[in-house]
């Protein structure tokens, strides 16, 4: 499995994350960090996944399909 690492900003970004959804929901928090490692590993496994969206940004392309309503719990890709 590739090693994934995170630039200090990221690091910081995800920690400020965590705290901002933790400040309602300390479980949610913990999921949306979950989420987001699963994503990278996903991603760091098979970087050539998605549909390419250059149209949006280049480089860019959607992991998931996932639409949510305000509360709705996450879940995984």
């Amino acid at each position: 499995m590739p090693e994934i690492s995170h630039s200090l900003l990221a690091e910081q970004d995800l920690i400020d994350l965590w705290r901002h959804v933790a400040s309602d929901n300390v479980a949610a928090a913990n999921e949306l960090l979950r989420l987001i490692d699963k994503t990278c590993s996903v991603l760091a496994e098979h970087p050539l996944i998605g549909r390419d969206r250059g149209n949006i940004l280049d480089g860019m392309f959607p992991l998931s399909s996932e639409i949510r309503g305000p509360g709705e719990q996450l879940s995984s890709p």
